[in-house]
């Protein structure tokens, strides 16, 4: 660690960025499978409207909402503004509030 033992050295945040990158594509192909898996299944008759519901529930359960809206409409948005919205919905949802909170 640098001197100040609570500061990260260059070369352990970069390791962070490279852990937090591949640990969030992974945890995107998972979420993505797994949404994926269910709606094919409705969709082609292999599971009720009431198992649908139950892994659609799961899924946001496991994963977290999506904030509704704040990236559909990006395109030819700045960086900034992308994180403007993204910052508005975690105030709307409640600053300390976990992503991963679902409730019916």
């Amino acid at each position: 660690m640098a001197e100040n033992e609570d500061i990260l050295t260059p070369a352990e945040m970069r390791k962070w960025l490279t852990d937090e990158i591949r640990d969030r594509k992974r945890e995107h192909e998972l979420r993505e499978k797994e949404a994926t898996e269910f709606v094919t299944a409705y969709e082609e008759g292999k599971i009720t409207p009431s198992e649908a519901d139950e892994r659609f529930y799961e899924h946001s359960k496991r994963w977290g909402e999506a904030f509704k809206g704040y990236l559909s409409t990006t395109e030819g948005l700045s960086d900034e503004e992308v994180l403007r919205r993204y910052e508005a919905q975690l105030k709307r949802y409640g600053e300390g509030r976990s992503s991963r909170e679902f409730s019916r």
